[in-house]
């Protein structure tokens, strides 16, 4: 899902690349110190294992290995504990949540990745549970993305929300 997202976002930055800039990639240089600055912002797509622990697991042991090791030598890197509730709800009618431990100085994108990881799978078990399709519920509420158009007294042009991100990183790169 990782490297999905971040090819999503590649094909996203190719579409609001302004000629000026996409001419810039010709030179090899220019291009190679482009293709750093994003991979920069963006970051590697790691390779992470999940480890589904038994139930009654002590949460203190397992938030141990949060101290140990490095995360270049395979270190844990984060502990979610999901409620019991978080699939079908409680007696109250309520959903539960879930609680994340992550080690000291996480990458902030990893921890984002860990997260939106988490609520997917959440929200698709909890689609499952009522006996629906997560794809077909996707495919419904999922809006192509929507470029703006900003309408000047010289007529009108297409906004770029992304490029104005991305330019100065660009610029950083060269």
């Amino acid at each position: 899902a990782i490297a999905r997202r971040r090819a999503d976002f590649e094909v996203k930055i190719d579409e609001v690349m302004p000629d000026a800039i996409r001419g810039l990639t010709d030179d090899p240089a220019a291009s190679a110190a482009i293709d750093q600055a994003l991979d920069a912002a963006i970051g590697e797509v790691p390779d992470l294992e999940i480890v589904t622990l038994p139930e009654d697991a002590d949460l203190e042991q397992e938030k141990a290995p949060l101290l140990e090791g490095k995360v270049q030598d395979g270190g844990r890197l984060a502990l979610a504990v999901v409620d019991a509730n978080a699939i079908t709800p409680g007696d109250d009618g309520t959903y539960g949540r879930y609680r994340l431990f992550v080690r000291e100085k996480l990458d902030d994108r990893l921890e984002s990745e860990i997260k939106q990881a988490l609520r997917d799978t959440i929200v698709n078990a909890r689609i499952t549970a009522r006996g629906l399709d997560p794809q077909e519920i996707g495919l419904l509420t999922r809006i192509g993305h929507v470029r703006s158009i900003a309408v000047t007294d010289k007529g009108e042009r297409e906004t770029s929300e992304l490029l104005n991100v991305l330019l100065p990183v660009g610029f950083m790169g060269l």
